[in-house]
C-alpha cells in the first residue's frame, strides 16, 4: 500500500490553491439627462407611469450586449438625451414593450440594459429601501426593461381567449354604449385574469407585490385587475393618453397605438405579472434532525423579518425539509425536493463527484478554512501504536477528521494493514475490536456495532448508525459522547469539538501525538493526525445563483458581524438544545465560492490525493501502468523512445505545461512521476510529494547485502555537491566577481540551484569585490551543502495564512479614516532583506549573542567605534542596495491618494524615502546621514565610504552576514588595522545620523509627532512590537484622545490591549491588496 502511504503524506498539507475566472457582467449604458415629471393622472395624484409599444416596419440594430439574452428577448436600444428612442429589433408579427415605474424620467428606461445581476448586487437589494426606493420593486428592477416578442405566447389558448376579449373591447371605445359595454368586457377580463393567474401558480403571501390578502381565495375578485397593476406602480397608455401628454409637452412616441399592438401590451401585462409572481423561489434548506428543524424555522421567520419585501420575494424565502441522514439529503437535493444542505468535507467530494451537485460555499474559522484531526482517549495506557484492538469511535463514514485523516495517518505508519484486494471497511473492522462510524450500514454493517441510535426498517425512522443528530454518536459532539459513555475506548474527532468539553472533565481526557506520546487537549495544534478542510455547502448546478444570494443576505444579516445579530445568530445552535445545526458553531464566516472551480481547488489537492488513496472512488493507483509527465515536445519524444524499449510495466507520457503543471497533475492523480531538479524537489514536498529515485553522477556504489541480486546502494558521504560556475567569453576580460552591476546576465531559471540559488549565496566580501583578475582555473566556487538548496535567506518570521475575516476587519478600518497616522517599524523593512532585532528564530537576538551599538559605549570607546565603522563599511554596499517592498510602495500610493495624513517610521534604513513618501519623519535618523558631534555638520554616507576605502587600501576580511543597522559581523582582532576618518571641519567624531541604543529622540522631533497625531482620526502599526519607548509613547496618545487604532504585524505586541484588533502576517502580502476608500 506504498501508493496510499503517499497520498496520506499529501493529506497532512491543508492548500487550497485560488485558480478563477471572474465573470465579466453585462455593461449598463449611459444615462440621459434628468427629467422632471410634473404631470398627474388618475385619482390620488398618481404620477404617470410609461408603458411603451412600438413596432417598426424596418430592421433596426439592437442594443450593444457583452452576452447572448435569452430566447424571445433582446436589449432595449440606447435613448438619445431628446427624449425619443429609435425603434428597436422585432420580427414579423412581433412587438417590443418597455415597462418601467413611476418616478422615472419619460422613456429614461430605455437606457439601461437589461442584464442578469452579479452576486453582489445582494448587498444593493438589503440598502434600498434605506435609500428611499420603493422596496417592493428593489429586486424586480431587471424586470422593468423587459423586452418580449409575442410570437413565443401565440399558442397559448387562454391568451388567445383573452386577445379576443381585449379586441372586443377596443372595437367598442368610443361607441354609445361605452360605459356599459367596458364596464362587461371588464368583468370577462377579470375572469380570463383569474384563470391566467391560477396557471401561473403564482406562491400569494401577505409580501407579495400585487396588495392582495395571503390567500388567492381572499382576493376580491370584482375588482379590476386594473387595480392590481396600478398597485404595482403601472398603468395601461392609452392613444388619448399619450395625446394628453403631448398637450402638455411631454415628448412621446409618435407612433400611433394599433388595436393589435394595444391587444398585444395587455396579453404582455399578464405573462409579465406571471413573470414577476415566479421570480421568487424559495430555498429549500435539508435538515437531520428536529433541533435542525427548529433553528432553520427560526432562521426562516428572521429573514422575513428582516430583509426588504422584494429580497425576501426574491431569494430569502426559506423553508426546512426534514431528511432522515446527510445521505438523504444529498439524495432529496439531486431529485429537486430539497436545494442545499452543509456536508462535512468529504461528502462534499462524494456529492460533487457522485451525485453531480456543486460546493457553492464553506466554513472559515478562527485559525482558518482547515479542520485538524486528533485521536482523544481517557485511558492513559494507550498510545497511538496500541490502538489494535480498540473499540474507536468516529464522526462518520469517509468524514475528514473521523475516518479519511486517522485511517491516512495509521496506514502511512504500517499500524494499519490494508490488503489490496481488500476493502478499507474490512480492514477498519479487522483492526478494531468494535466501532461506531455513522453512515457505514450500507458498505460495512459491522462498523456499526457501538452506535446506538434507533433502529427501524420504516428508512424516515430509522436513526442506527445514520448520520444524523437520532443517531447518539453522529458527528464530533457524538464520537465524545460514545467514549465518555464507555462505548468507545478512542474518538476521532475534528479539534473544533474539544472546545465542548466541559471544563471540569478535560483533565479526564488526553490527545495521542503521532510520536507515541500524549498531550493535554490544549495541544491539538501540534498534536493531531493530519489537517483537511472543513465543512461546506452543496445544492444543484441550476440553483448555485439563488443559493449563493441566499448565503450572503444570511451572513450580511445573521453572520458574526450581522446587522440583526440580536434577532438571529447565525453561527449559534445553544438555544435550541444541541451543537453545530445547519453550520459549526465555531465559524466565523462563510466563504462563497467561485463559479467553475473544481472540486480539488475548493477541498485542496492533498486532501483529494488522500481520499483518492483511501479509494474513495475505486482505486487510485493503475497497477500496470506508469504515467510520466513530460513538459516539452523533446522530452515526450525521448518518453515515447524509452516506452518502446523497455519490457516491464508499460509506460505513457503525458504533457504538461510546465513543472508546476506537472506537479499539480500528480496531486490530481492524472499522472504519477516527474524528473525534477533539487528546487523543483525542494517546492514539491511542500506540496505533499515525496522523492522516490535520486539520479547519480559518480562512480562510487556499494554492494548491497544479499549481492547475488546485483543491486547496490549510494554512500551518501561520496555523492558529489553541485557545483555553480559564472562562465564569460574569453575575450571580456573586464567582467570579474564584485563588477557585475549594470551587465547583463543569463541565469537558468529563478531558484535554480546554479542559475540563481548559488549566486546569490556568494558570502558578502570586500576580497570578492578587489579589482584583480579573475582566473577561472582558481576562482573559488562555493558548493550546495545539501541535495536541497536552501534559498536565499529570509529575515521574514513564520506566519499562518492570512485570515479573509482579519483583511476585511482591517479593509473596513482603513476605509473609514481619513486622515490615517502610521507607525512603521522593523517587520515593515524585513521583507527587503534587513534583518530585524527581535523576531522569533530569524531576528538578530534569536541568531546571535550580539547586541547593537550603546551610545555611551560609542561615545567613549574609540575602540568600539573602531569596530564599528569597520563592520559598516564591509555591510553598507549591501545595506545601502536594499530596496523599498510592496509594502513601502502601499503606504506610498495610500499617501498619494490623501488617506495617509503622516507617517512615523523607526527604522534608519531611508527605504521610505526611496519609495517617494513625502509626510514622513524619521524618528531614529537614516543610517545614510552621518552627523559630526564636534560642529554638527551633516553629509552624505556614501562620501565617508569613499574616505574609508582611500585610508584602507586593500584591507578586506571575510564577513559573516548582515546586521539591522547595516553593519556585518566580524571578529575583533580582523579589524585592529582599520583606520577611521574625523570630521573634514573640525576633527570631530562622526557618526550615523541615528539614534543608537541608549540614545534618547530629540525633544522637538517628538513634539512633532505628537502635534501630527492630534490631527489624525485613526492609528496604524505595521511591523513594529513597540517594544522601544519612543515610538510606543504614541500608542498611548492615541489612547488618552480615543484615537483608533489598528495593529499589523507577525506576533504580539506592547501596545496590543490598546489596539481594536491586530492582524498578524506579513505587512507586503496585507498592505499591497488593502484599497482604502
Amino acid at each position: 500500500m506504498e501508493g496510499v502511504a503517499q497520498a496520506t503524506h499529501m493529506g497532512s498539507f491543508c492548500t487550497n490553491i485560488a485558480l478563477h475566472s471572474q465573470e465579466q457582467p453585462w455593461r449598463r449604458g449611459p444615462h440621459p439627462q434628468p427629467y422632471t415629471d410634473s404631470v398627474a393622472q388618475g385619482a390620488g395624484d398618481r404620477t404617470l407611469n410609461h408603458l411603451v409599444a412600438t413596432q417598426s416596419s424596418t430592421t433596426s440594430t439592437p442594443g450593444p450586449s457583452d452576452s447572448e439574452p435569452p430566447p424571445c428577448c433582446s436589449l432595449p436600444p440606447h435613448q438619445s438625451r431628446t427624449g425619443t428612442a429609435s425603434a428597436p429589433a422585432s420580427s414579423p408579427n412581433g412587438l417590443t414593450l418597455w415597462i418601467t415605474r413611476p418616478g422615472l424620467p419619460p422613456f429614461s428606461f430605455m437606457t439601461t440594459h437589461t442584464q442578469t445581476k452579479p452576486e453582489s448586487d445582494v448587498e444593493d437589494v438589503l440598502t434600498e429601501e434605506e435609500d428611499g426606493v420603493d422596496p417592493t420593486l428593489a429586486w424586480t428592477r431587471e424586470l422593468l426593461n423587459i423586452r418580449l416578442d409575442m410570437q413565443c405566447f401565440q399558442q397559448d389558448r387562454k391568451q388567445l381567449q383573452l386577445e379576443e376579449v381585449l379586441r372586443s373591447w377596443l372595437q367598442t371605445s368610443g361607441s354609445e354604449g361605452e360605459t356599459e359595454e367596458r364596464n362587461t368586457i371588464s368583468q370577462e377580463l377579470d375572469e380570463r385574469w383569474r384563470s391566467i393567474l391560477a396557471g401561473c401558480q403564482v406562491n400569494w403571501q401577505s409580501r407579495s407585490l400585487i396588495s392582495t390578502a395571503a390567500q388567492p381565495q381572499d382576493r376580491d375578485w370584482d375588482r379590476p385587475f386594473s387595480a392590481d397593476l396600478q398597485s404595482m406602480g403601472l398603468l395601461i397608455i392609452t392613444q388619448s393618453t399619450l395625446d394628453d401628454r403631448q398637450d402638455h409637452g411631454v415628448p412621446v412616441v409618435s407612433s400611433v397605438l394599433s388595436e393589435a399592438r394595444m391587444r398585444a401590451i395587455h396579453a404582455i401585462l399578464i405573462i409579465f405579472i406571471c413573470l414577476h409572481y415566479g421570480w421568487g423561489k424559495k430555498m429549500r434548506w435539508c435538515t437531520v434532525s428536529e433541533q435542525e428543524q427548529k433553528k432553520c424555522a427560526e432562521l426562516a421567520k428572521a429573514l422575513v423579518a428582516v430583509l426588504p419585501p422584494a429580497a425576501v420575494a426574491a431569494f430569502a424565502r426559506l423553508s426546512c425539509v426534514r431528511a432522515y441522514s446527510t445521505t438523504d439529503c444529498i439524495n432529496k437535493i439531486r431529485a429537486n425536493r430539497a436545494d442545499m444542505v452543509t456536508l462535512d468535507a468529504g461528502e462534499v467530494y462524494t456529492a460533487v463527484k457522485q451525485f453531480g451537485l456543486t460546493a457553492i460555499a464553506k466554513e472559515i474559522y478562527s485559525d482558518g478554512g482547515c479542520i485538524l484531526s486528533v485521536a482523544v482517549v481517557r485511558n492513559r495506557t494507550l498510545d497511538v501504536r496500541s490502538l489494535q484492538g480498540q473499540r474507536s469511535c468516529h464522526t462518520g463514514a469517509r468524514w475528514t477528521a473521523g475516518w479519511s485523516l486517522p485511517l491516512g495517518f495509521l496506514l502511512s505508519r504500517n499500524y494499519l494493514t490494508w490488503a489490496e484486494e481488500q476493502p478499507l471497511s474490512q480492514a477498519v473492522s479487522a483492526f478494531f475490536n468494535g466501532s461506531c462510524v455513522p453512515g457505514a450500514a450500507a458498505i460495512a454493517p459491522v462498523l456499526c456495532a457501538l452506535c446506538q441510535g434507533q433502529k427501524s426498517y420504516i428508512a424516515q425512522r430509522n436513526f442506527h448508525c445514520e448520520t444524523a443528530h437520532g443517531e447518539p454518536f453522529y458527528n464530533s459532539q457524538g464520537a465524545l459522547r460514545c467514549l465518555k459513555t464507555g462505548a468507545g475506548d478512542v474518538a476521532f474527532v475534528d479539534h473544533t469539538a474539544l472546545e465542548g468539553i466541559e471544563e471540569s472533565e478535560r483533565e479526564e481526557y488526553q490527545l495521542l501525538c503521532t510520536d507515541g506520546t500524549h498531550a493535554p487537549l490544549s495541544h491539538y495544534g501540534s498534536c493531531n493526525l493530519g489537517r483537511g478542510p472543513g465543512q461546506g455547502m452543496v445544492t444543484r448546478l441550476n440553483a448555485r445563483k439563488i443559493a449563493r444570494k441566499f448565503l450572503v443576505a444570511a451572513q450580511m444579516a445573521f453572520g458574526r458581524r450581522g446587522r440583526e445579530r440580536q434577532r438571529f445568530q447565525l453561527f449559534d445552535s445553544a438555544p435550541f438544545g444541541a451543537a453545530d445545526l445547519l453550520f459549526k458553531d465555531v465559524t466565523e464566516k462563510l466563504s462563497i465560492l467561485e463559479d467553475n472551480k473544481d472540486i480539488s481547488q475548493v477541498l485542496g489537492l492533498d486532501y483529494v490525493a488522500l481520499l483518492k488513496g483511501l479509494g474513495h472512488e475505486g482505486s487510485s493507483l493503475e497497477d500496470s501502468v506508469v504515467r510520466w509527465c513530460c513538459i516539452s515536445n523533446a522530452e515526450q519524444k525521448k518518453c515515447e523512445q524509452w516506452a518502446l524499449s523497455i519490457k516491464s510495466d508499460p509506460l505513457v507520457c503525458v504533457r504538461a505545461i510546465s513543472v508546476s503543471d506537472c506537479v499539480e497533475k500528480i496531486k490530481r492523480d492524472e499522472v504519477d512521476a516527474v524528473s525534477l531538479d533539487a528546487t523543483h524537489a525542494f517546492i514539491a514536498g511542500k506540496c505533499g510529494l515525496v522523492p522516490v529515485v535520486t539520479e547519480y553522477y559518480g562512480k562510487t556504489c556499494v554492494p548491497a547485502e544479499g549481492g547475488a541480486e546485483k543491486e547496490a546502494h549510494l554512500e551518501s558521504d561520496v555523492l558529489p555537491s553541485v557545483v555553480g560556475v559564472a562562465v564569460v567569453k574569453r575575450s571580456t576580460r573586464s567582467v570579474f566577481f564584485g563588477n557585475f552591476g549594470g551587465r547583463r546576465s543569463c541565469h537558468g531559471y529563478m531558484y535554480s540551484p546554479a542559475g540563481w540559488l548559488l549566486p546569490f549565496r556568494h558570502t558578502l566580501s570586500l576580497e570578492h569585490n578587489n579589482t584583480s583578475p579573475c582566473d577561472p582555473n582558481q576562482a573559488p566556487v562555493r558548493r550546495a551543502s545539501s541535495s536541497v538548496p536552501e534559498g536565499i535567506q529570509s529575515f521574514v518570521p513564520a506566519s499562518s495564512t492570512i485570515d479573509a475575516h482579519a483583511l476585511e476587519q482591517l479593509q473596513a478600518f482603513l476605509s473609514r479614516a481619513t486622515r490615517l497616522f502610521v507607525i512603521t517599524g522593523a517587520g515593515l523593512s524585513t521583507e527587503s532583506g534587513i534583518p530585524d532585532y527581535r523576531s522569533e528564530g530569524v531576528g538578530l537576538y534569536a541568531r546571535t549573542d550580539r547586541r547593537p551599538m550603546q551610545y555611551a559605549e560609542f561615545i567613549r570607546s574609540a575602540k568600539s567605534r573602531q569596530r564599528y565603522w569597520a563592520r559598516n563599511y564591509v555591510g553598507w554596499p549591501q545595506f545601502s542596495s536594499h530596496q523599498p517592498n510592496s509594502a513601502h510602495l502601499a503606504l506610498q500610493q495610500w499617501e498619494e491618494q490623501g488617506k495617509v495624513h503622516w507617517l512615523v517610521t523607526q527604522n534608519v534604513d531611508a527605504l521610505h524615502s526611496k519609495a517617494g513618501h513625502q509626510g514622513l519623519t524619521e524618528l531614529h535618523g537614516c543610517a545614510h546621514r552621518v552627523l559630526c558631534l564636534g560642529c554638527g555638520a551633516v553629509s552624505p554616507r556614501e562620501d565617508l565610504q569613499k574616505r574609508f576605502k582611500a585610508l584602507n587600501p586593500g584591507w578586506g576580511v571575510q564577513a559573516g552576514g548582515v546586521a539591522p543597522d547595516g553593519d556585518v559581523f566580524i571578529e575583533d582582532e580582523q579589524v585592529l588595522h582599520f583606520r577611521v576618518p574625523s570630521c573634514k571641519d573640525c576633527g570631530g567624531i562622526l557618526k550615523p545620523e541615528v539614534t543608537f541604543f541608549g540614545d534618547t529622540v530629540i525633544r522637538r522631533t517628538v513634539q512633532f509627532v505628537h502635534e501630527r497625531l492630534a490631527e489624525s482620526d485613526a492609528v496604524l502599526v505595521a511591523g513594529s512590537s513597540l517594544q522601544v519607548y519612543s515610538g510606543y509613547r504614541f500608542l498611548l496618545a492615541a489612547a488618552d484622545q480615543k484615537i483608533p487604532v489598528a495593529i499589523l504585524n507577525i506576533g504580539s505586541t506592547r501596545a496590543d490591549h490598546l489596539a481594536e484588533f491586530r492582524v498578524s502576517a506579513r505587512c507586503g502580502e496585507v498592505l499591497s491588496v488593502i484599497q482604502p476608500h
